[in-house]
């Protein structure tokens, strides 16, 4: 089996992001019962240019319904020039895993 590659990634504050040409999120739609959650459909989208504000979780109530829908946006990538310009920093992916202490045999 191939050894999977990692992209590297970029954070500022709660967002992460990969390197791409153009701006994507992606946009998934869950319908929420009482007892369980379905995902309905999962699109992603690309930009010239980075979405403004944007609610990040919205969710639709009405009455008579035994379901609630939920629409989530999530931003997954943004060109270089782009993550540079506004101090995203690389992410270690090896940071903050502990190593395992070799056990003794008795």
């Amino acid at each position: 089996m191939a050894k999977r590659i990692q992209e590297p990634s970029y954070r500022s504050g709660d967002v992460e992001l990969v390197v791409t040409d153009n701006f994507i999120y992606e946009v998934t739609l869950y319908r929420i019962y009482k007892d369980r959650a379905e995902c309905i459909d999962s699109q992603y989208y690309s930009t010239d240019k980075p979405i403004g504000k944007f609610k990040e979780c919205k969710v639709d109530k009405k009455k008579g319904r035994d379901h609630v829908y939920m629409k989530s946006v999530t931003w997954v990538g943004a060109p270089m020039s782009y993550i540079e310009s506004n101090g995203f920093k690389l992410v270690d992916k090896n940071e903050g895993k502990r190593k395992r202490k070799p056990s003794r045999k008795k």
